[in-house]
């Protein structure tokens, strides 16, 4: 409600079989730099770490500066 977060970055998910060749086969951390956003969030800067839980979900944590 309060706007979006724009982040570039490339992403590394992880496959879940061997049959998805076109994903990472590891479970490092990956970073993309955020550039901007909407409303609230018009000017932001930062980065964003996004991590594989063990439950197969993924977790983003976000570093941001005005």
């Amino acid at each position: 409600d309060d706007g979006q977060i724009i982040a570039l970055g490339s992403s590394e998910y992880v496959g879940s079989d061997d049959d998805q060749t076109n994903f990472a086969r590891n479970n490092a951390p990956v970073t993309a730099v955020v550039v901007g956003g909407t409303d609230q969030y018009q000017g932001v800067s930062g980065v964003v770490i996004t991590t594989k839980l063990a439950d197969g979900t993924y977790e983003h944590n976000f570093q941001l500066q005005e």
